[in-house]
């Protein structure tokens, strides 16, 4: 895992338990992003252990942001301080969003 190794490596710890997907979605790569943002509510639940914590949340790829928001709702739910992002990569739909 990405997060892991960056945990490690900048000495924090490392607690994915923290945050459970709670159910399976089908791939996100052809929807829209309103599209994505249904299909992962209440996708993600965050334990109580994450309560007055700020938590690092590290994804692998930034698309329309779905992802991110719904994992950061879950936590901020669950009282979560802060919660930052960092992703490691960003993409788009080359045919309809092309810089």
């Amino acid at each position: 895992m990405i997060s892991s190794l960056l945990a490690a490596e900048i000495s924090l710890p490392h607690r994915p338990e923290l945050l459970l997907r709670q159910r399976d979605t089908r791939p996100l790569a052809k929807l829209s992003p309103p599209e994505r943002e249904r299909e992962l509510q209440g996708t993600f639940f965050a334990k109580p252990d994450c309560a007055g914590r700020s938590i690092l949340l590290v994804d692998d790829i930034f698309t329309s942001g779905a992802t991110a928001s719904a994992c950061t709702q879950a936590l901020l739910k669950a009282g979560a301080e802060a919660v930052y992002v960092l992703t490691v990569a960003a993409g788009w739909d080359l045919e309809s969003s092309c810089p």
